[in-house]
């Protein structure tokens, strides 16, 4: 995160000298079917084992889009002229994660408990995307 911010820092104190227009998109998670690499493809994995595990609470808030949802507004924003900024590229509803796998265990039909074991890096992620509505409009998320 911190080299992330730095990175910004740079942008923003150099616009002066960028002969084009830049935004700066936070993402903060996205998913989709074939991604190894996300939470809920990780937890799609799991489910499938005979007991499942899980080394959190279960209660960290986190913001996940779908891809095709990042895709769309990605297009959106090279399509047409937006205001050069920073923007929050999240559905701006935050999410337990339990509540996100309780979910996707109802979606797969599979009837099994989670075993969660709390931990004490535990951490919310909420973010506000009214800037990103404001310039993108009434755009409806896909959802978990």
């Amino acid at each position: 995160a911190k080299c992330k911010l730095e990175q910004e820092k740079i942008i923003i104190n150099n616009k002066k000298k960028m002969k084009f227009k830049f935004y700066i998109m936070r993402i903060t998670g996205f998913y989709n079917k074939k991604d190894p690499y996300s939470v809920i493809s990780k937890f799609y994995k799991i489910s499938k084992k005979n007991q499942i595990v899980w080394h959190s609470s279960g209660n960290e808030l986190r913001d996940y889009i779908h891809v095709d949802d990042l895709s769309k507004i990605i297009v959106k924003f090279v399509k047409f002229n937006y205001k050069v900024g920073i923007y929050n590229i999240v559905s701006g509803k935050s999410q337990k994660l339990k509540n996100i796998f309780f979910k996707i265990l109802k979606n797969l039909k599979i009837k099994k408990n989670i075993k969660f074991y709390p931990n004490k890096k535990e951490f919310n992620m909420r973010f506000d995307n009214s800037k990103l509505i404001k310039v993108i409009g009434n755009f409806k998320f896909l959802s978990i």
